[in-house]
């Protein structure tokens, strides 16, 4: 070797430093200074409160100097776009990673012995679940894979690919969508799927087995494809259950896609992980509660943060709507005397139909849907996609005050309580799909082959545990 051989550590290590050479200039990977995709909020006409708007996202301010008396407030920095206007954000959302199918179900996830926490977030074109992390210091440890075959294991007909698609609907996907952790119950950690090729929602056990929490709707049919659920505090969770893409039917009767309400959904018993498999093709023993069937294509659903309304959003292009969907229960009294308020009219109807002089009278059959005479629209983004802007209604996440943060027609869309459009964070022609708080001060977006999050100033809804873990029932 000669004088050469104190170089000769540097021939063997010179492959693995140029490796992470290239990995820290690539756009995904660790030490990344993540590429911007939105650099500012828009307001869409009206005069939008800026300072309430600032409370939810970090805008741009600059000085407005001084009246000689002292400094003056700052200002808000703006420019005028079609119907509104645009601020600037001090934190823009940015892409943290790239290269999926099909990507939607955003959840953080907190790690008691890690101390902090996750995201998962479903790839369901790919059939997987990932996970993506920060380290407890600057290095992030990125993207590792969670799950395999998340919402597809049985290779039977239940996983077949769906054959039809649209170009103003997610891709099709035979792998897993929304999920939640039980955050309430004996067992507050597990993670719940909506498995779309199975056409189920499990709980997954500590040991890997997949609980059916639901696989069939009170008529006994499989379920076609749940695609997000929210839990309440009472152990109950929802789920929505949108119609497939190629059935063409009337809602206008009820016979959309189904929000559902899953009771006590938490004290369903484990099963073994021997019968996993086998689970697979078996009736779940879900006691259903359907709330409302007039939506086509309900996709997102959150609860309120006074937990007595979950919100759904409709993802058919002609019906971008949020509705609101009351939860509260009645008091046994009051559903005695509801229930002899119906009997009542019932007979009233029954007599009106003697009466009539027509031979096919017959009294109106009751609402399909419990909820369909009390649920109200929040909010309509219809005007907003026929204005050119890219996406349906999506995903929701309620923040600590109550508002609402929608994946929508042309990003991310902020809607108050009451319905008022607060603010949108666009994405171009990026469609987002779902959206989620995280507990590290982001708000997480999904697009159909990206993972993004932008930096904001509230935290998402806490919802608590109002379950007994002593006798199994509701304080």
């Amino acid at each position: 070797m000669g004088k050469y051989e104190g170089f000769a550590w540097l021939i063997l290590f010179l492959p693995t430093v140029i490796y992470y050479i290239r990995r820290l200039t690539h756009e995904d990977t660790f030490l990344e200074r993540y590429r911007p995709i939105s650099t500012y909020m828009e307001v869409y006409g009206g005069d939008p409160s800026l300072e309430t708007l600032n409370t939810l996202v970090h805008l741009k301010q600059e000085s407005s100097g001084s009246d000689g008396n002292g400094k003056l407030p700052d200002r808000f920095p703006f420019e005028k776009s079609d119907g509104g206007i645009r601020i600037p954000l001090v934190h823009p959302a940015e892409v943290v990673l790239q290269g999926f199918v099909s990507v939607s179900g955003p959840t953080w996830v907190h790690d008691e012995e890690l101390g902090r926490g996750y995201l998962l977030f479903s790839d369901g074109g790919a059939n997987r679940i990932w996970r993506w992390e920060v380290g407890g210091g600057p290095i992030t440890i990125g993207r590792t894979l969670h799950m395999e075959k998340s919402g597809c294991r049985s290779n039977a007909t239940l996983c077949s690919q769906p054959t039809t698609s649209s170009s103003l609907q997610p891709p099709p996907t035979i792998g897993s969508s929304g999920m939640s952790v039980a955050k309430v119950g004996p067992e507050p950690h597990l993670l719940v799927v909506c498995e779309q090729g199975e056409k189920r929602i499990v709980r997954i056990e500590t040991d890997g087995a997949r609980t059916p929490l639901v696989t069939h709707d009170n008529d006994g049919n499989r379920l076609h494809a749940p695609k997000s659920l929210a839990f309440t505090p009472f152990g109950d969770f929802v789920f929505t259950d949108p119609l497939p893409q190629d059935v063409v039917v009337g809602i206008e009767n009820g016979d959309g896609g189904g929000v559902w309400k899953v009771h006590e959904a938490v004290h369903v018993p484990p099963i073994p992980a021997s019968q996993s498999r086998a689970a697979h093709f078996q009736k779940a023993n879900a006691t259903l509660e359907l709330l409302y069937s007039k939506l086509r294509y309900p996709s997102g659903v959150a609860l309120s943060h006074d937990y007595n309304f979950v919100y759904v959003s409709d993802a058919d292009p002609e019906n971008l709507v949020i509705v609101k969907i009351p939860l509260e229960e009645e008091e046994e009294e009051d559903s005695r005397e509801e229930e002899d308020s119906h009997e009542e009219d019932s007979h009233e109807e029954e007599r009106e139909c003697i009466n009539d002089d027509s031979s096919t009278c017959t009294p109106p059959p009751p609402p399909k849907g419990l909820m369909d005479t009390t649920t109200s629209i929040l909010f309509d983004a219809t005007s907003l996609s026929a204005s050119g802007r890219a996406g349906v209604m999506g995903g929701l996440a309620i923040d600590e005050h109550g508002n609402i943060w929608a994946a929508g027609p042309g990003g991310v869309l902020i809607v108050s309580p009451t319905g008022d459009l607060l603010g949108c964070v666009p994405t171009g022609m990026e469609v987002v799909t779902d959206v989620a708080f995280g507990a590290d001060g982001y708000l997480y977006l999904t697009t159909h082959t990206k993972l993004l999050r932008m930096k904001v100033q509230v935290k998402g809804v806490v919802v608590p545990n109002l379950v007994t873990k002593k006798n199994n029932k509701k304080i």
